[in-house]
């Protein structure tokens, strides 16, 4: 069996969907630490099988949350994990950067999934394609929307 912690800063139907998805893979166990939760997404929790925990912070708070990194450091030492997803944002390289200092070398795998680039103005997408390398090459596995975002972040 898989653990998996989705830390989900904002919980919406499209990723409502995706963990649907992983929870009805019998091999994978899923653990989802909410920030807010999105109105359409409420009605539909009651039916789901997934285990989560939600910690009343805004979206945009989440990655500098001291109540978001309590919760983490509980949830860590209550259950074994093999993964840690963590959403590539630039607002959530201090969770990034906490979660390496807390694991170390030992404990779960951080991995993402998401767009190739983060995402800003015209203006700033040589520092958004920079930040994102930064970002994916302190994770131990990145998953793409799609090949085409693979490829381009590759090269």
């Amino acid at each position: 069996m898989t653990n998996i912690l989705w830390l989900a800063p904002k919980l919406n139907m499209y990723k409502l969907n995706l963990l649907s998805v992983f929870s009805q893979h019998g091999d994978i166990s899923l653990r989802v630490l909410v920030g807010e939760i999105g109105s359409d997404v409420r009605n539909k929790l009651a039916n789901e099988k997934i285990k989560y925990t939600l910690v009343d912070v805004p979206k945009r708070r989440f990655g500098v949350s001291m109540r978001v990194r309590r919760e983490i450091k509980r949830v860590l030492k209550s259950d074994h994990f093999d993964w840690i997803m963590l959403p590539a944002e630039k607002k959530n390289f201090p969770l990034l950067y906490y979660l390496k200092l807390v694991l170390g070398n030992q404990g779960p795998m951080l991995f993402s999934y998401n767009h190739e680039n983060f995402k800003s103005d015209v203006l700033w997408r040589a520092l958004d394609k920079y930040l994102s390398r930064k970002f994916y090459s302190s994770l131990d596995k990145v998953i793409f929307y799609t090949e085409e975002a693979m490829s381009s972040a590759v090269h």
